[in-house]
């Protein structure tokens, strides 16, 4: 019996064993952060108190989607737990 199951799930843990192995070799760089000045220098000429803006609004936005992923998140996860039930 334990042949079969080593036979049918063999190759995934391999897969997933390679994969581990690519994932524990990558390294990122945590303390730099992302400088839109770089991307919005036509911006930067315009005064410190636009490039305020710009950032702030990008800010904005990137948090009101992080919610709206969540929230389409929990409703898919609310909607999965209504279809499973049986009892």
């Amino acid at each position: 019996m334990r042949g079969i199951a080593d036979t049918i799930f063999g190759p995934l843990i391999n897969v997933l064993n390679t994969v581990l192995g690519y994932l524990s070799s990558v390294t990122v760089t945590l303390s730099s952060g992302l400088d839109i000045g770089n991307y919005l220098g036509y911006i930067g000429v315009m005064g410190s108190a636009w490039v305020f803006l710009i950032k702030s609004f990008i800010l904005c936005l990137m948090l009101v989607t992080t919610m709206k992923v969540g929230k389409m998140g929990y409703s898919m996860y609310l909607q999965l737990k209504s279809g499973v039930k049986w009892w």
